[in-house]
């Protein structure tokens, strides 16, 4: 990690954090909905079964303490006292989080060692050996990324593909043009390289790149028959699944787009490319 970026880190993080808490808000304030309803699940497991039961303290009507089975044919009901846990359980940990990292940015500063020795007086710094933080080069840090092992999609033996000026296989002429296009620039990439998220999902962007300021990865993805509305419309969901795990369009999230009669512009990958996936001194 780059010590000049640190605090660009811990923003990044209190943003994702908020981010998850605010979903979960806008989730639980439409209208039926009420995330404070009493009870919650219990579930007992007896041998090879699970038995689901709805739990409270206190009987709206009646005002005693109730435990009630949920037979088979009403797991809705399970299913939405387990969630309603699982997203207030999501809530504190956001709001904690959060409040840890707006404290440590209230006093957190970039270079604060350093700063402890230059703001001295030059009287004393001439008495003084200062500490030298670890500066891992850039170079290192992407060597180190590149050699992180992954499996990727895979190929069948009648898949098409073509090969990159980099001697690997790609699944489309663009990917292609896109990949000796990163390779001519001298931008390191991983192909095909999954990407999980905590709901135990994953993707598997095109082209998966290490940012230089603030070594958090960055995704492309390459839409190359936007003119299919089919097609389109499963972009768009790729889309707003990387925005719901906080990989925003244009920030983290980088995408080409093609239709028959436009193809890719090789002025916009350069453009990109200069802005978010160089290493600019």
């Amino acid at each position: 990690m780059n010590a000049n970026n640190n605090k660009t880190m811990l923003q990044s993080m209190l943003l994702r954090y908020q981010s998850i808490q605010q979903q979960v808000l806008n989730e639980y304030t439409q209208p039926g909905k009420n995330l404070e309803e009493f009870g919650r699940l219990e579930v007992s497991d007896r041998g090879h079964s699970n038995y689901y039961y709805y739990h409270c303290w206190k009987d709206r009507e009646t005002g005693e303490r109730v435990r009630r089975y949920i037979p088979k044919n009403q797991l809705a009901t399970a299913r939405k006292l387990a969630q309603k846990t699982y997203q207030k359980n999501i809530l504190k940990l956001t709001r904690l989080r959060s409040s840890q990292l707006e404290r440590v940015l209230r006093d957190f500063e970039d270079n604060e060692i350093e700063a402890l020795y230059t703001s001295l007086h030059p009287a004393r710094r001439a008495l003084i050996a200062p500490v030298e933080p670890l500066e891992i080069s850039w170079e290192e840090r992407r060597e180190k990324w590149l050699k992180i092992p992954y499996q990727g999609l895979g190929w069948r033996e009648e898949d098409r593909h073509y090969v990159t000026n980099n001697h690997e296989k790609v699944r489309s002429k663009s990917e292609k043009i896109l990949a000796d296009l990163f390779f001519r620039q001298g931008i390191a990439y991983k192909y095909e390289c999954p990407l999980f998220f905590a709901d135990q999902s994953v993707l598997y962007p095109d082209f998966t790149f290490l940012d230089p300021h603030t070594d958090q990865e960055i995704y492309w993805e390459h839409f190359g028959m936007m003119d299919d509305p089919t097609y389109a419309q499963n972009c768009l969901r790729k889309i707003n699944t990387y925005a719901n795990q906080g990989i925003i369009l244009y920030d983290r999230l980088l995408a080409s787009f093609e239709t028959r009669k436009s193809s890719l512009d090789e002025r916009v990958v350069h453009y990109w490319i200069n802005k978010k996936l160089k290493c600019r001194a």
